[in-house]
Formats: structure tokens, sequence, C-alpha cells
């Protein structure tokens, strides 16, 4: 019960923050879930977008003008191109939601489709299957629900942890030393939550295709079952051929679904990945400079700074991670008629045959693939290479910082 509630409130929280900073197209209608468009709220995302990208514009060049209150040249680099890829973030992010705001919506009506009918299919299975299995697949979906929201939850709370500790890990670091420091220092991290909630919404809507795509494998898998059970009964073939045409058809639906948000969000992904790459390069080096200086005696410092950089690097795999948990839970669909293609040889039912043979055809030609700008593939290799890139190039920071520092000495 806590932990729906905590749920809900999490929900609720990220709905509004994405209301006000205008990352929605329109607000939704509490009864109906449908986006009710206003010109008060166009106008308040046109406010918004203009605010942000023109304050994060001056407090990078304000920064930037104050070499980022340090004297070290390669963390002042490492900070202006965290600034640059902020800036073009926003931008990006502004373009996007303003040239494909129908898009979105369309999106958003095809997905509350497709839980509708979801929804109907798994009730209406529910009372052919025998109250074990029944039973058992209640259980594995209620699972997959639970593990979704918890993730949720986890990735909600780690984010504003994450924000609070670059607030103050920033403050304690670099002190300022005119009136508008504290001021510009605080609105540029409050522009942080349009970081924090593209990243969250991502996920969220990665979380969710998980989850559709995972109870169409557990309804497929639980017709394997009750299939291999009553195989000897031929009447039993027919009911069998509708249930899967009815699952192909969902399952195409989600693929579809899913190639449309990839289309929508893959400019404004990109940007948002190159942002994080820069801020993990950043933050890892800030805090190998900070444990190197043998002159700071301040142990709670380095170890919030090593907390920080431990939290932002889980706060990027959680989203990475989710996109590629759901890319592996499409393509499991296919894994699981591999594994039972002998019924396809067994089956006396032409129309049963028939359909898992179309299943099958289905696909086979529509594997799930994330090609990022048409660049490279997105997976579980490329996640790991993203963060092996990190740690490559802020090593290399670090060895041209002792050259230069030994250099320096020596003079």
């Amino acid at each position: 019960m806590l932990r729906a509630r905590l749920f809900r409130f999490v929900l609720k929280i990220s709905y509004y923050n994405s209301l006000i900073v205008g990352l929605l197209p329109a607000p939704l209608d509490g009864k109906t879930l449908e986006f009710r468009v206003t010109r008060l709220y166009l106008v308040h995302s046109a406010v918004i977008h203009l605010f942000c990208v023109l304050a994060t514009t001056y407090a990078g060049y304000y920064y930037f003008s104050r070499d980022f209150l340090t004297n070290d040249p390669i963390l002042q680099w490492t900070y202006s191109l965290t600034h640059v890829t902020k800036n073009l973030f926003m931008v990006v992010l502004v373009k996007e939601m303003w040239c494909k705001r129908e898009d979105i919506k369309s999106a958003y009506v095809v997905y509350r489709a497709l839980e509708t009918r979801l929804k109907a299919y798994t009730e209406a299975a529910s009372g052919r299957i025998n109250w074990n299995v029944e039973k058992r697949n209640e259980l594995h979906r209620t699972t997959i629900d639970q593990r979704v929201e918890n993730l949720i939850i986890f990735k909600f709370c780690l984010a504003y942890v994450l924000v609070t500790m670059n607030v103050y890990s920033f403050l304690s670091q670099h002190p300022g030393t005119d009136g508008r420091y504290m001021p510009i220092t605080l609105i540029s991290f409050a522009l942080h939550t349009f970081v924090i909630t593209v990243s969250g919404n991502f996920f969220y809507i990665y979380s969710q295709l998980y989850r559709q795509f995972s109870q169409i494998n557990s309804q497929l898998k639980t017709l394997f079952e009750q299939l291999h059970v009553q195989m000897s009964r031929r009447s039993v073939g027919a009911e069998f051929a509708s249930h899967i045409n009815n699952l192909a058809m969902l399952h195409l639906t989600g693929y579809r679904l899913t190639q449309r948000i990839f289309r929508i969000g893959e400019l404004t992904l990109a940007a948002l990945l190159l942002r994080l790459f820069t801020t993990n390069m950043r933050a890892v080096y800030g805090a190998c400079l900070l444990l190197s200086q043998n002159q700071t005696k301040n142990l709670w410092l380095q170890a919030n700074e090593l907390v920080f950089t431990a939290v932002f690097f889980g706060d990027t795999a959680m989203m990475m991670g989710m996109l590629d948990a759901m890319l592996t839970k499409c393509n499991r669909t296919g894994q699981l008629l591999r594994e039972h293609a002998g019924l396809v040889d067994t089956c006396e039912s032409n129309s049963l045959r028939k359909a898992l043979d179309t299943f099958a055809s289905q696909l086979s030609c529509h594997k799930l693939r994330y090609m990022l700008c048409g660049l490279f593939e997105f997976n579980k290799e490329a996640t790991l290479q993203f963060f092996l890139m990190v740690l490559v190039k802020t090593s290399v920071l670090v060895q041209f910082d002792m050259q230069n520092k030994l250099r320096i000495n020596k003079n």
C-alpha cells in the first residue's frame, strides 16, 4: 500500500514538473486522460522554453568569463564542454518539442489504445486457462508491474539526490566573488530540472514499453503451456489460432509504437546522451582531481564527490539499461517462438499452424533495433562502450594534468 502511494506521488510530481517546464504538448484531462490543448499553456511553454535557453546561455557565459572559478586549465575545459553540450541539449529539446508536438499526441493516443487492448486481452484470457496457470500468470504480471514501479521510484529519488549533491559540491569547491554568483548558480542548477525531467520521461516511456512487451511474452508463454497440454484435442486449434493472431497484432502495434517513439525522440535522446557523456567525464575528472590534491583535508568533501560520481554513473546506467531491456524484451518474443518451433510440425490444426507461421514471419521481419541518428546501433555493448569511453577520456585528461603539473614544478 505504501509503495503504491509512493508510486502515485512520484507520477504526480513528474507530471507537474513536465507541465511546469513545458515538456508536455498539452495538459491531461483528469477524467478522460486525453490532452486538452489551450492557448494559455502554449504561451506558458513558449515563455518557459525561451527563459531556459537564455538562462542556460547566460550562465555558461558568466562562468566562462570567470574561468569557471578554478585555476585548473583541464577542469576549465571540461566545464566549458559540459556547458556547450547543455546549451545544445536545451536548443535541440525546445526545437523538437515545438516541431513534434502533434506527433507526441498521436503516439500517446496509440499507447493508450494498445494499453486498453492489452488489458482487455489479459482479462479475456484469464477465463480460459486452469486455476494454477492463471494464478502463476497473475503473479508474474504483478511481479513485472511492481518491478517497473520500484525502478521508477528509485530513478526519481536518485535524480533529485543527484541534483542536491551536485549543488553542494559545486558551491563548496567554487565559492563566488560577486553578488550575481549565487542567483545565477541557483538558477543554473534549477534548470537541471529540465535534464532530470527529460531523462525521467524517457525512462518512464521505456519502462512502460518494457512492461507491455513483458505481458505479451507472458501471455504467449502461457498459451504454449496450454497448447502442449491440449495438443490432442483438435477442437482447440481455431481458438488458439485466434489468440496467437491477437498477440501478433498486439506485438506488431507495440513494435510500430516503439519505432514511432524512437523517431520522435531521436535527436533529443542523442543530445541527452552527449550531455550525460560530458557530465560523467567532468564528474570523474573532478573526483580524481580532488583526491589527488594533497592539500585537501576535507574528508567529507572527498566522500561527497565520490558518492556524487557513483550516483551520476548509476543514474545514467539506469536510463540506458532500461532502453536495452526494452529492446531485449521485444525481441524475446521471437526466441519464445523458436523454443516452441516443434509445435508447428506436431499440431494438426491448419489454422493454428498458419497463425504460428505468420507470427514467426512477422517477428523475423520486425526485429527491434535502435540506430542512434543512423550512426550506431544502441544495445548493451554500446552502453558498456559508453562508460568505458568516459573512463578512457578521463584517464587521458588526468595524464595530461599530471604532466602539466610536473612541467610547472620543474620550472
